[in-house]
């Protein structure tokens, strides 16, 4: 059975050169999915392939490879945005701390922002937090979400102006609280008391969470 197993993987290794993209990239899936470790050579050429879909399969397999040597040759995915959404997970997955300056300047991209700042959290890419606070002023409301979550979980006591200035505005309220509390931020419970007496009743329910949640 093992040797029939082996037999398998060596057929689905030649299949990384098949003319079909589609093809390579489901070989380069199932490698990954079996950790058959001696594909690492191939899928490291398979990474700059013309099509992006393989390129996407081999960071992942890679990844669950465990293939650290692999994180450079996976970084320039990162600058294509055929190729950067399906890059950021491996990379994260690999603990790549090279790519956050990468995923610093993708987080403020709509089509990757969840993906990217997920990737800094999972890092604990404190660094990250100076270049993030702008975020929170973001005008895309996924991007802006996204940050403040994040913010909440890097621990960034810094965001708590900013993330009390968008709860007046009675923007993001949900996500607001929740990174408060994430903060543990009972110093801010004074303005949040203030807020209990705003004309509009979202913000004082919102208010009231908060208060609620850090216990203040």
């Amino acid at each position: 059975e093992n040797l029939r197993a082996i037999e398998t993987a060596d057929r689905v290794r030649e299949s990384l050169k098949d003319a079909s993209a589609l093809v390579r990239a489901r070989a380069a899936e199932a490698l990954g999915t079996w950790r058959i470790r001696k594909a690492a050579p191939d899928l490291l050429d398979l990474l700059k392939d013309e099509d992006p879909r393989a390129c996407r399969a081999a960071a992942l397999a890679l990844a669950q490879l465990g293939e650290r040597e692999a994180i450079p040759r996976m970084l320039p995915l990162l600058k294509k945005p055929q190729t950067a959404g399906g890059a950021i997970y491996p990379l994260r997955l690999l603990g790549a701390t090279e790519a956050v300056p990468d995923f610093i300047e993708l987080a403020s991209d709509e089509r990757f922002a969840q993906d990217a700042l997920s990737a800094l959290v999972n890092l604990h890419a404190r660094e990250a937090v100076p270049k993030l606070l702008p975020l929170l002023k973001h005008p895309h409301l996924y991007v802006r979400n996204s940050a403040i979550i994040a913010l909440g979980e890097l621990g960034a006591d810094e965001a708590i102006p900013g993330l009390l200035e968008l709860l007046e505005k009675d923007t993001s309220g949900y996500y607001v609280v929740s990174a408060l509390v994430d903060l543990r931020a009972v110093a801010a419970a004074d303005r949040l008391i203030t807020l209990l007496q705003h004309e509009k009743a979202t913000i004082r329910g919102h208010a009231v969470d908060a208060l609620s949640q850090l216990g203040v």
